[in-house]
């Protein structure tokens, strides 16, 4: 009978023993659960919201809407270090900062990942990094909407008689035309490629209008960077279709207020684009 007293005295101590370690388990099953309950609602949220961020991104509309939510996300660090023009920016990542250092000096110091905003009115460019919070270089860019005003020239001899010599050509091609030559020059912009080369001493110039070809006029910018002169004196084009594109090339041609030509300047490199854009300083 004591023995049997003994036995249940010991069990109830066991059990008084354990009782911390049970209510400890029960905490800890408790906060397992609530935390897999809350991973998946977190998982099923970013599931929806990655969903609804791809079928956004499948409409232009979207994908505009992406761009200029990340854009806001930009300026609004870049607000905190400088104090910005009042205007919406157009912001590229940059993705090959060493062949675009030695393009142009601006991007002496960038590395790929960087946003480059171009303040378009105020005639700014900002390189930011994102990863750092840090700014990379600030500086003025020369934006092309003088290609709307006129421009004086004073081109060489050589450049003067061959400009001459396409302009009769451009002329007379608008009237005198052949019907396959037209139904040719009709070419949609996203088919023409177009290399665009700075000639002046403005960073960031052939980054400014290659975008706005992209972006605003839908041509394929196939390159740009510096050209190998930095004294052109007003906006050149250069045909290299031998004329196939004909009304495309006037079309530019009036939107830049530029120089035609059919051959490359001598001290240029080769080209692979349609149209090779030169970029020319406007007087004064």
């Amino acid at each position: 009978m004591k023995k049997r007293k003994s036995n249940t005295k010991d069990i109830d101590q066991a059990k008084k023993s354990l009782k911390p370690l049970i209510i400890i388990l029960q905490v800890l099953f408790v906060v397992v659960f609530i935390g897999s309950v809350v991973a998946l609602i977190w998982f099923v949220r970013s599931y929806k919201q990655a969903a609804a961020e791809i079928e956004q991104l499948k409409s232009p509309e979207g994908r505009k809407a992406v761009e200029l939510q990340e854009v806001d996300r930009v300026l609004e660090q870049v607000k905190r270090h400088l104090i910005i023009p009042d205007e919406k920016p157009a912001m590229a990542l940059i993705e090959d900062a060493d062949n675009l250092a030695t393009k142009e000096a601006f991007y002496q110091g960038a590395k790929n990942g960087d946003r480059i905003l171009i303040f378009a009115k105020a005639k700014k460019a900002v390189i930011y990094r994102p990863d750092q919070d840090k700014i990379v270089n600030v500086g003025p860019i020369e934006i092309e909407d003088k290609a709307k005003n006129k421009i004086n020239t004073s081109p060489t001899e050589n450049q003067t008689n061959n400009n001459q010599e396409n302009e009769q050509d451009q002329d007379s091609g608008q009237t005198q035309e052949p019907e396959d030559r037209q139904e040719e020059s009709q070419a949609i912009p996203q088919e023409t490629k177009i290399e665009v080369r700075n000639g002046t001493n403005y960073p960031g110039s052939a980054q400014t209008l290659s975008q706005r070809l992209q972006v605003q006029e839908g041509y394929n910018v196939i390159d740009w960077g510096d050209a190998v002169r930095k004294n052109y004196n007003q906006n050149v084009i250069i045909d290299l279709t031998q004329g196939k594109k004909s009304k495309l090339l006037n079309d530019l041609r009036q939107k830049l207020n530029a120089r035609v030509i059919i051959e490359l300047p001598a001290d240029e490199k080769a080209s692979r684009a349609d149209f090779l854009i030169i970029i020319g300083q406007e007087i004064k």
